[in-house]
């Protein structure tokens, strides 16, 4: 899912071009898998909430504006709160949920993709408040392994 606030502001460029840089490798990523991809542009809102209520859609990848509690879709701020709204409408999701965006840490200590997944452990997102395109750019071309490789090394660090 593609938020269109993702073309302005000071990066307008970065999560359009790893989003649109990356479509092949991501296709090819979730094909692997046994996963067919569809792709949302200018996702709002809406978009989200119908995606996590249709029992087709399993793993979701967000790139846009955000933080570990929320997402900015092109109409409107996705929050912790929205998916706890809309929990009764939806099944947990069994995929894996990647989050390009930054990944400051907000109101809730739960991450939204945690409210979202089955498994925790296949929530992925940046360390650190803020995302740089070199970041995006890798996990483009290298299916998410550095963000894989990020969230793996925090959980490690939280467990000690």
């Amino acid at each position: 899912m593609l938020s269109g606030y993702a073309f302005s502001d000071y990066d307008y460029w970065a999560s359009p071009i790893a989003f649109l840089g990356s479509y092949p490798a991501w296709t090819l990523y979730f094909n692997l898998n046994g996963v067919k991809t569809d792709y949302f542009f200018n996702a709002t809102k809406e978009d989200m909430k119908n995606v996590l209520i249709d029992p087709k859609y399993e793993s979701i990848v967000m790139v846009g504006h955000g933080s570990r509690n929320g997402w900015r879709a092109t109409d409107r701020f996705v929050s912790n709160d929205d998916i706890n709204e809309w929990k009764e409408e939806f099944a947990p999701k069994t995929g894996e949920w990647f989050q390009l965006s930054c990944a400051g840490a907000d109101t809730y200590h739960e991450h939204i993709g945690e409210l979202v997944m089955a498994d925790k452990e296949k929530v992925y997102y940046y360390s650190g408040d803020v995302a740089g395109n070199t970041m995006f750019v890798t996990d483009a071309l290298t299916g998410f392994r550095l963000m894989k490789y990020q969230t793996h090394k925090r959980r490690l660090s939280n467990n000690d």
